[in-house]
C-alpha cells in the first residue's frame, strides 16, 4: 500500500484513498505552505519576477531578492552573515565544499543526516564516528586526533526522535581551531524562545567557529536552504564552491514567500515558536512514555508491529504517524502550531492506546 501519497486538502488534514484524515506528518511546523499571505505573496510575485532567474547568482542570476533574505535570516539568527542554497540537503554539500581542506579530522554523530555524512566526503579529511550525543565518547575521541583543527558535525534536532545535540557541551570539548557545525533544518524556527534554533536553545553564543545549515522548507514552508555563520566562511563559498557557483538559485516568488514567513515568525501577532512548544507539551503531558523536543513527539513501549499501529491510527481518523526515512522506521507524529486542542488530543488518546495494548 502506498503511504506516500497524500492530498492536503487543509491546514491539519490531508486525503489518503480517499479518506479525510487528520495529520500529524510532514514538516510544515507552522503550515507556513499554507498561510494565506504567504500563497498571496508567491502569487503577486510570480506575476512580477516570473518562474526563474535562468542563471546562477555568479553570473547574470542574482536577484535583489536574494541578498535581502540573506541579510533577513542572518539578523533572525543573530549570525554575521547567511548565504541562502538550492536545497536544504544541498546546503552541507555546499559548505563541505567551501571549507575543504580546512580540517584534519571530522567527528560526526553515528545518527548524522545523511545530507551531513554525504558531505563529509567534499572535506578532505578522515572521518571518525562517535556515538550518538555522548559528550563522554566525543571527548575520548577527540582527546586522540591531536592538535590540528577538528570540525564536529551533528544535527540540531533530530528527525527521527526529537532528541537535541547537546550543542553547549560540545562546545567545551573543542579545542583553538576547532569547528561545531549543526545542521539545523528540523531546529530552525522551531527550538528556542524565538525560534532561532538549537543553538539558541543552547544558549550558545555565535562565533566564528560556529556555523549552522538549515531549510526554507519546514519552519519557513517555502524552498530552499541557508547557511548561517561568519561573513568569511560565506566568502569562502562564494569562492570555493562549484555546486553553489554553477547552481540557478530557487525561484524568487519562494525567496519572497519564505522572507514573509519568517516575518511572521518573528513580529506576527500570533508567537508562533511558543504555541509549537505548547501544542507539542500538551500531548506529551497526557502519553506516558513519550518523549522528544520541540515539534517532534516520538512513543517509546508502542508495539513493533507497524500495522497494526497504522490500523489504530486508521480507526481514529488520523492518517498513520509512521515515518520511513534513511533506513529507518520511526513512530513519530510532528506537531504544528496550527493544531487545535481538540486534535491535539485526539492523537493523544491513539497513542495512549496504542501503549495499553
Amino acid at each position: 500500500m502506498n503511504w506516500r501519497q497524500l492530498e492536503p486538502i487543509d491546514r491539519t488534514h490531508v486525503v489518503w484513498n480517499g479518506q479525510r484524515l487528520l495529520f500529524f506528518g510532514g514538516c510544515d511546523y507552522h503550515r507556513m505552505a499554507s498561510h494565506p499571505e504567504v500563497l498571496r505573496t508567491i502569487t503577486e510575485s510570480l506575476q512580477r519576477d516570473g518562474i526563474s532567474t535562468g542563471a546562477s547568482r555568479t553570473t547574470t542570476g542574482d536577484h535583489p531578492a536574494y541578498g535581502a533574505l540573506e541579510a533577513q535570516l542572518a539578523r533572525f539568527a543573530g549570525t554575521e552573515a547567511a548565504v541562502l542554497t538550492p536545497t536544504g540537503f544541498s546546503s552541507n554539500l555546499i559548505l563541505a565544499q567551501a571549507l575543504a581542506g580546512k580540517f584534519s579530522a571530522v567527528l560526526l554523530d553515528r545518527e548524522a543526516h545523511c545530507s551531513l555524512r554525504d558531505a563529509t566526503q567534499f572535506l578532505g579529511a578522515t572521518v571518525h564516528f562517535f556515538n550518538h550525543r555522548d559528550v563522554s565518547d566525543l571527548t575520548k575521541q577527540r582527546a586522540t586526533l591531536g592538535d590540528g583543527p577538528v570540525v564536529i558535525l551533528t544535527d540540531g534536532m533530530f528527525w527521527f526522535d526529537g532528541s537535541v545535540a547537546p550543542v553547549a557541551d560540545y562546545l567545551e570539548v573543542m579545542r583553538s581551531g576547532d569547528w561545531l557545525w549543526v545542521d539545523d533544518a528540523h531546529g530552525f524556527g522551531t527550538m528556542g524562545s524565538r525560534g532561532r534554533g538549537t543553538v539558541e536553545q543552547a544558549a550558545v553564543a555565535t562565533t566564528e567557529r560556529v556555523v549552522t545549515t538549515c531549510t526554507l522548507s519546514k519552519a519557513l514552508g517555502c524552498a530552499g536552504g541557508a547557511i548561517l555563520g561568519s561573513s568569511a566562511v560565506v566568502q569562502e563559498i562564494w569562492r570555493r564552491s562549484s555546486m553553489f557557483r554553477g547552481s540557478t538559485p530557487v525561484p524568487v516568488p519562494w525567496i519572497r514567500g519564505a522572507a514573509l514567513a519568517l516575518d511572521l515568525l518573528e513580529n506576527g501577532n500570533d508567537d508562533l515558536a511558543s504555541k509549537l512548544h505548547e501544542n507539542a507539551e500538551r500531548v506529551r503531558s497526557q502519553v506516558e512514555g513519550s518523549i522528544g523536543k520541540g515539534p517532534i513527539v516520538t512513543q517509546v513501549g508502542i508495539i513493533c508491529d507497524m500495522e497494526k499501529v497504522r490500523a489504530t491510527f486508521l480507526e481514529k481518523g488520523i492518517f498513520p504517524a509512521v515515518t520511513e526515512y534513511d533506513g529507518k522506521l520511526s513512530l513519530r507524529a510532528v506537531i504544528s502550531s496550527q493544531h487545535s486542542y481538540e486534535e491535539l488530543d485526539r492523537l493523544a488518546a491513539c497513542l495512549c492506546e496504542l501503549v495499553t495494548k
